[in-house]
Protein backbone atom coordinates (compact mmCIF):
# COMPACT_ATOMS: atom_id res chain seq x y z
CA UNK A 1 0.00 0.00 0.00
CA UNK A 2 3.08 2.71 0.87
CA UNK A 3 3.93 1.63 -2.65
CA UNK A 4 1.40 2.86 -4.37
CA UNK A 5 0.91 5.74 -2.56
CA UNK A 6 4.42 6.90 -3.21
CA UNK A 7 3.82 6.47 -6.98
CA UNK A 8 0.37 8.54 -6.52
CA UNK A 9 2.03 11.30 -4.59
CA UNK A 10 5.22 11.00 -7.03
CA UNK A 11 2.55 11.67 -9.95
CA UNK A 12 -0.08 13.91 -8.50
CA UNK A 13 3.50 16.51 -7.50
CA UNK A 14 4.80 17.52 -10.54
CA UNK A 15 0.84 17.76 -11.86
CA UNK A 16 0.73 20.19 -9.11
CA UNK A 17 3.92 22.06 -10.11
CA UNK A 18 2.95 22.54 -13.44
CA UNK A 19 -0.56 23.79 -12.25
CA UNK A 20 1.04 26.53 -9.92
CA UNK A 21 3.55 27.33 -12.58
CA UNK A 22 0.49 28.01 -15.14
CA UNK A 23 -1.25 29.92 -12.43
CA UNK A 24 1.54 32.29 -12.04
CA UNK A 25 1.79 32.83 -15.55
CA UNK A 26 -1.68 33.56 -15.45
CA UNK A 27 -1.37 36.20 -12.64
CA UNK A 28 1.85 37.75 -13.64
CA UNK A 29 0.76 38.09 -17.63
CA UNK A 30 -3.28 38.18 -17.23
CA UNK A 31 -4.21 39.89 -13.69
CA UNK A 32 -5.52 43.17 -13.81
CA UNK A 33 -2.91 45.20 -11.61
CA UNK A 34 -0.52 46.23 -13.80
CA UNK A 35 2.62 46.69 -12.75
CA UNK A 36 1.64 44.78 -9.24
CA UNK A 37 1.38 41.75 -11.14
CA UNK A 38 4.47 40.65 -10.43
CA UNK A 39 3.53 41.15 -5.83
CA UNK A 40 0.50 39.15 -6.62
CA UNK A 41 2.30 36.31 -8.51
CA UNK A 42 4.93 36.55 -6.14
CA UNK A 43 2.51 35.92 -3.35
CA UNK A 44 0.68 33.05 -5.05
CA UNK A 45 4.08 31.55 -5.58
CA UNK A 46 4.95 31.72 -1.82
CA UNK A 47 1.56 30.32 -0.70
CA UNK A 48 1.50 27.76 -2.83
CA UNK A 49 5.11 26.34 -1.86
CA UNK A 50 3.74 27.20 1.68
CA UNK A 51 1.47 24.83 0.72
CA UNK A 52 3.60 22.13 -0.59
CA UNK A 53 5.76 22.12 2.51
CA UNK A 54 3.63 22.94 5.37
CA UNK A 55 0.23 21.20 4.56
CA UNK A 56 0.02 18.07 6.22
CA UNK A 57 -1.22 15.05 5.25
CA UNK A 58 -0.70 14.87 1.43
CA UNK A 59 -4.90 14.81 0.38
CA UNK A 60 -4.77 18.43 2.32
CA UNK A 61 -2.69 19.50 0.41
CA UNK A 62 -4.03 18.49 -2.86
CA UNK A 63 -6.60 19.71 -1.98
CA UNK A 64 -4.98 23.28 -1.48
CA UNK A 65 -3.19 23.16 -4.64
CA UNK A 66 -6.42 22.20 -6.43
CA UNK A 67 -8.37 24.87 -4.82
CA UNK A 68 -6.02 27.61 -5.23
CA UNK A 69 -5.28 27.01 -8.87
CA UNK A 70 -8.91 26.39 -9.40
CA UNK A 71 -9.85 29.78 -8.46
CA UNK A 72 -7.38 31.18 -10.77
CA UNK A 73 -8.53 29.33 -13.52
CA UNK A 74 -11.81 30.43 -13.15
CA UNK A 75 -10.83 33.75 -13.25
CA UNK A 76 -8.67 32.92 -15.65
CA UNK A 77 -11.11 31.76 -18.49
CA UNK A 78 -13.48 34.84 -17.65
CA UNK A 79 -11.22 36.84 -19.44
CA UNK A 80 -12.38 38.17 -22.42
CA UNK A 81 -9.73 39.32 -25.44
CA UNK A 82 -10.17 43.18 -26.53
CA UNK A 83 -9.15 45.47 -29.67
CA UNK A 84 -8.98 48.22 -27.21
CA UNK A 85 -5.83 48.62 -25.63
CA UNK A 86 -2.68 51.20 -25.47
CA UNK A 87 -0.99 48.98 -28.45
CA UNK A 88 2.73 49.56 -29.67
CA UNK A 89 2.85 51.88 -32.68
CA UNK A 90 4.21 49.14 -34.94
CA UNK A 91 0.73 47.15 -34.12
CA UNK A 92 -1.25 49.73 -33.26
CA UNK A 93 -4.20 49.47 -36.51
CA UNK A 94 -6.53 46.61 -37.09
CA UNK A 95 -6.50 45.15 -40.70
CA UNK A 96 -9.73 44.83 -42.16
CA UNK A 97 -10.94 44.25 -45.80
CA UNK A 98 -13.89 45.24 -48.24
CA UNK A 99 -14.75 42.59 -51.23
CA UNK A 100 -16.07 43.65 -54.24
CA UNK A 101 -16.34 40.63 -55.92
CA UNK A 102 -12.90 39.98 -57.85
CA UNK A 103 -11.67 42.95 -56.16
CA UNK A 104 -10.57 43.59 -52.41
CA UNK A 105 -9.36 45.99 -50.33
CA UNK A 106 -7.49 46.18 -47.61
CA UNK A 107 -6.90 48.99 -45.13
CA UNK A 108 -4.79 49.29 -42.48
CA UNK A 109 -1.65 47.73 -44.27
CA UNK A 110 1.51 48.13 -42.21
CA UNK A 111 4.35 49.25 -43.93
CA UNK A 112 6.74 50.32 -41.54
CA UNK A 113 10.19 52.14 -42.35
CA UNK A 114 12.64 50.37 -40.25
CA UNK A 115 15.82 51.78 -39.68
CA UNK A 116 17.02 49.28 -36.62
CA UNK A 117 14.73 47.06 -35.05
CA UNK A 118 12.90 49.05 -32.11
CA UNK A 119 13.51 52.08 -34.11
CA UNK A 120 11.09 52.60 -37.37
CA UNK A 121 8.28 54.66 -38.60
CA UNK A 122 4.77 53.14 -38.87
CA UNK A 123 3.01 53.60 -42.00
CA UNK A 124 -0.59 52.35 -42.45
CA UNK A 125 -1.70 51.94 -46.04
CA UNK A 126 -4.73 51.22 -47.82
CA UNK A 127 -4.47 48.48 -50.91
CA UNK A 128 -7.02 47.11 -53.46
CA UNK A 129 -5.78 43.79 -55.52
CA UNK A 130 -7.90 41.62 -57.79
CA UNK A 131 -7.67 38.39 -56.96
CA UNK A 132 -7.56 37.24 -60.39
CA UNK A 133 -4.34 38.32 -60.79
CA UNK A 134 -2.48 36.69 -58.39
CA UNK A 135 0.67 35.57 -60.09
CA UNK A 136 2.54 33.85 -56.98
CA UNK A 137 2.06 32.55 -53.86
CA UNK A 138 5.16 32.48 -51.83
CA UNK A 139 4.89 30.53 -47.81
CA UNK A 140 7.90 31.13 -45.96
CA UNK A 141 7.82 29.15 -42.26
CA UNK A 142 10.42 30.92 -40.26
CA UNK A 143 11.97 28.51 -36.79
CA UNK A 144 12.60 30.00 -33.72
CA UNK A 145 15.64 27.58 -32.89
CA UNK A 146 12.96 24.65 -31.83
CA UNK A 147 10.77 23.06 -34.40
CA UNK A 148 7.75 23.31 -32.10
CA UNK A 149 8.23 27.23 -32.65
CA UNK A 150 7.53 28.98 -36.07
CA UNK A 151 6.09 32.04 -37.93
CA UNK A 152 4.19 31.47 -41.14
CA UNK A 153 4.49 34.23 -43.49
CA UNK A 154 2.42 34.63 -47.07
CA UNK A 155 3.09 36.61 -49.98
CA UNK A 156 0.80 37.17 -52.94
CA UNK A 157 2.72 38.66 -56.40
CA UNK A 158 0.21 40.54 -58.39
CA UNK A 159 0.23 41.07 -62.17
CA UNK A 160 -0.79 44.92 -61.75
CA UNK A 161 -0.17 45.54 -57.73
CA UNK A 162 2.64 45.76 -54.98
CA UNK A 163 3.33 42.12 -53.10
CA UNK A 164 1.27 41.85 -50.07
CA UNK A 165 2.56 39.40 -47.34
CA UNK A 166 0.06 38.07 -43.98
CA UNK A 167 1.06 36.53 -41.16
CA UNK A 168 -0.09 36.75 -37.36
CA UNK A 169 1.35 38.97 -35.29
CA UNK A 170 1.24 39.46 -31.12
CA UNK A 171 -0.22 42.80 -30.61
CA UNK A 172 1.87 44.18 -28.19
CA UNK A 173 1.11 46.51 -25.51
CA UNK A 174 3.16 49.75 -24.45
CA UNK A 175 2.88 49.34 -20.73
CA UNK A 176 3.37 45.48 -20.76
CA UNK A 177 5.77 44.47 -23.18
CA UNK A 178 6.95 41.19 -23.77
CA UNK A 179 10.02 39.00 -23.13
CA UNK A 180 12.40 39.47 -25.98
CA UNK A 181 12.16 37.49 -28.89
CA UNK A 182 13.29 37.80 -32.50
CA UNK A 183 11.62 40.20 -34.83
CA UNK A 184 11.33 39.71 -38.49
CA UNK A 185 11.10 43.18 -40.35
CA UNK A 186 8.34 42.91 -43.29
CA UNK A 187 8.39 45.18 -46.02
CA UNK A 188 6.02 45.03 -48.89
CA UNK A 189 6.88 47.14 -52.13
Amino acid sequence: MRVIRWIGASLILPAAIIAIAWAFGAVWFDAPFGDANKIVAGLLAMASATALVFVRPFWRKVVAIALLVSGILTWWLTLSPTNDSDWQPDVAQKAWADIQGDEVTFHNVRNCDYRTETDYTPHWETRTVRISQITGIDLAIDYWGSPWIAHPIASFQFADAAPLCFSIETRKKLRRPLPAVRTYLYRSR
